[in-house]
Parts: C-alpha cells; sequence; structure tokens
C-alpha cells in the first residue's frame, strides 16, 4: 500500500465514524490523519498542496457525508497531480 493509499484508508477508517460532519470536525479528523500517516509511511510527497486544497475545498459546504469527504480526499490527491 503507498503512501496515498494508506492515507485514504487512514482517513476512511477514522472519518465514517459519524455519518456526518461540519468543516471544523471533518479538518481535525483530517489532519490528525495527516500526522497518523505520516508517523506511519515518513513524509507524504506534495502533503502542504493536499492540505491546503482539501480545507479549501471542505470549507465551501458547511455539512458533509463522510462518502463525500473520503472521495473529495481521493479527488484531491489525484488534482495536486500525484
Amino acid at each position: 500500500m503507498d503512501t496515498y493509499e494508506k492515507l485514504i484508508a487512514n482517513f476512511t477508517r477514522e472519518i465514517r465514524v459519524k455519518p456526518t460532519h461540519g468543516i471544523d470536525r471533518a479538518l481535525t479528523i483530517f489532519r490528525r490523519v495527516l500526522r497518523k500517516t505520516k508517523t506511519e509511511c515518513g513524509e507524504i510527497p506534495h502533503w502542504d498542496d493536499i492540505h491546503d486544497r482539501f480545507e479549501e475545498e471542505v470549507r465551501m459546504k458547511t455539512n458533509w457525508g463522510y462518502k463525500q469527504l473520503v472521495e473529495l480526499l481521493d479527488v484531491t490527491i489525484t488534482e495536486v497531480g500525484i
């Protein structure tokens, strides 16, 4: 499993505990998962770009379903050029 797959797997595991999330909760979970994945896998290439783009997209809407957030992270990683 590469770093990005691990990031998505960790995020999915953490975010699906609750069916919907507000902006702040979603970003808190995302940041915690970034740190956890970085600890497990080492440096995450382009993590600043992924973080910034994901945060920008999450802030466009007030409430998110967990599946939408997982899909958004996947799209964000792809768009950053990974």
